[in-house]
């Protein structure tokens, strides 16, 4: 999972690496990921990250609007392990313009 990050998402891969890693544990909010993330091994491995909410609604945007890293990711993945990606999207605004009822940026 780092390696295939690293390559997609140089900048923010320890960044999308420990919100993975928290939320799979925690089961949490996105406004308590800097708590967890203070309390774990991940504040000492990667000390230089912040969840303040605005950190966290900037890293959100800029993933969601690079749609061509998270396909590459995800295909990359699914030919590596033979398996389907399995993604919970109930909770997902899209800014893709065909998508009904999308939000739009302007």
């Amino acid at each position: 999972m780092r390696s295939n990050l690293k390559e997609f998402f140089s900048s923010e891969w320890r960044k999308i690496y420990s919100i993975a890693l928290i939320r799979a544990i925690y089961d949490c909010l996105f406004r308590r990921l800097q708590q967890h993330y203070d309390d774990s091994i991940l504040s000492h491995m990667f000390p230089d990250i912040s969840f303040a909410p605005l950190c966290v609604t900037s890293l959100l945007s800029d993933l969601g609007h690079d749609r061509q890293s998270i396909r590459k990711y995800m295909l990359k993945s699914v030919r590596e392990f033979g398996r389907f990606i399995l993604i919970v999207g109930h909770r997902i605004l899209s800014s893709f313009a065909t998508t009904e009822n999308a939000k739009t940026r302007l």
